[in-house]
């Protein structure tokens, strides 16, 4: 795997990208850079349809921007669309948290199953849900 520099103007930050973190943890991010620069590279799309989109980085990408950095240190992997979008999520799982919304309008929820989500991620544990008996209609 190749890392290459790229400016931070031909990245695309993805539209979809549910990733969130703290106001504490941004500060800690970005003290962070500030004393030792970006060591962990952004991952971005390389294929045609999706040239530059960051699929990974996000952050350290805001924060770049931010700072006035002006090159980025990328891996690019040539992946369409829902390979792309999976490798954002599946990445992301990893830790922080995420837009709720965000989550509910760009995935279907199957989907974010299969990537590793569960019920209770979502704020809900189907397990726990009141259910009604289908014979007299009392709560289980």
């Amino acid at each position: 795997m190749k890392i290459i520099n790229k400016n931070t103007w031909e990245l695309i930050p993805a539209d979809y990208n549910p990733r969130q973190i703290t106001k504490l943890e941004y500060s800690r991010l970005k003290a962070d850079i500030k004393e030792k620069g970006i060591l962990q590279p952004l991952v971005i799309n390389s294929n045609t349809d999706r040239k530059n989109i960051i699929i990974a980085g996000h952050q350290r990408y805001n924060i770049a921007v931010e700072l006035g950095i002006h090159k980025l240190p990328c891996i690019e992997v040539n992946y369409e669309y829902d390979k792309e979008i999976e490798t954002n999520i599946k990445l992301n799982k990893l830790g922080g948290k995420f837009d709720k919304d965000k989550l509910a309008n760009w995935f279907e929820i199957d989907r974010l199953k299969e990537w590793g989500f569960k019920s209770i991620d979502f704020g809900f544990n189907l397990d726990k849900l009141p259910i009604k008996c289908e014979c007299c209609g009392r709560q289980k």
